[in-house]
């Protein structure tokens, strides 16, 4: 009962609680998008999409890094991103195409980096993932700016931004894969020498 209590403790850290205010706030930008108040969804997917910043830092800066936050990370960025261009492709603000990309890109390597992170196998995030976030992020912004102050200006910057936000993902999807392929090889190859099970995931 002290372990579930203890455990439950760890569960609610403030970085924990900041990174489940995530797709609730996507939700939010959504529904007051959908229903014309476009600032105020604006505003609220700033929110959401600031949450994946502040929750990091928060738990690096305290010491609050749990297992917990490791895979609310995962599906709360899976969840929130998933809404937000789903959305936009709906209203035809964003063409289907980078949609696929962008969730099939975050959906792939979230499901690779849980399954990583049960080996012990983790890989940190890279720069190019890091350029792929502030892509995505500048896209959306500016998918919102085209629409709210239409112009040539703002229709050019948010295809720039869509274009960037789709390379990069694909780009640090590459990378990430073939880190995550030489780390497996090293661990088999370190359990054979040390004779422990290893099993890769799938296996």
């Amino acid at each position: 009962m002290n372990q579930q209590k203890a455990s439950g403790l760890k569960f609610m850290t403030l970085p924990n609680f900041v990174t489940l205010l995530r797709p609730v706030f996507a939700v939010m930008a959504v529904v007051f998008w959908l229903h014309t108040y476009c600032w105020t969804g604006f505003i609220f997917g700033i929110l959401s999409y600031g949450t994946d910043f502040v929750d990091g830092k928060l738990a690096r800066r305290f010491g609050w890094t749990t297992i917990y936050g490791k895979y609310l990370d995962i599906l709360t960025d899976i969840i929130a991103t998933q809404v937000i261009f789903i959305t936009f492709t709906v209203q035809g603000l964003i063409p289907l195409w980078v949609t696929l990309i962008i969730i099939g890109r975050e959906s792939y390597i979230n499901v690779f980096r849980a399954l990583l992170n049960e080996l012990g196998s983790g890989i940190p995030t890279s720069q190019l993932g890091r350029i792929k976030t502030f892509a995505i992020g500048f896209s959306l912004f500016f998918t919102v700016l085209k629409f709210l102050t239409p112009s040539p200006y703002m229709s050019a910057l948010s295809f720039l931004f869509l274009l960037a936000a789709v390379v990069f993902s694909l780009v640090s999807a590459a990378e990430y894969t073939i880190k995550s392929i030489y780390n497996l090889k090293r661990l088999r190859r370190n359990a054979v020498e040390t004779g422990t099970a290893f099993t890769s995931p799938g296996e």
